[in-house]
C-alpha cells in the first residue's frame, strides 16, 4: 500500500512539474520494493516450516509471488515517472 501511495504522490509531483517531490517519492517506492523483497523471503520461509499442506503450501507460496510482483511492477512505474521527470529538465 505505501509504495502504491509514493507512486501516486510521485505522479502527482511530476505533473504538478515539481522535480524534487517527485524523485523524493520515487526513492521511496524503491525503498518499499526492497523491503517487500525481504518480507517475501521472511514469507517464504515462515511457509515452508508451517505445518501446512501442500495445497495450502503452494498456494502460500504463489500469493507471495503476486504479492512481490506488484511492487516490483510499481518500481517499474516509478522508474518510468524518474524517466519522464528528468527528461524534462
Amino acid at each position: 500500500m505505501k509504495a502504491s501511495k509514493k507512486l501516486r504522490e510521485a505522479i502527482r509531483a511530476a505533473s504538478k512539474n515539481n522535480i524534487k517531490e517527485a524523485l523524493l517519492n520515487c526513492e521511496e517506492v524503491e525503498k518499499c520494493e526492497h523491503e517487500a523483497d525481504d518480507q517475501k523471503i521472511n514469507l517464504i520461509k515462515a511457509i515452508i516450516h508451517a505445518k501446512v499442506t501442500a495445497a495450502e503450501l503452494l498456494i502460500s507460496y504463489n500469493l507471495a509471488e503476486s504479492l512481490e510482483e506488484i511492487t516490483d511492477r510499481i518500481d517499474q512505474a516509478s522508474d518510468l515517472v524518474k524517466l519522464v521527470v528528468v527528461q524534462s529538465k
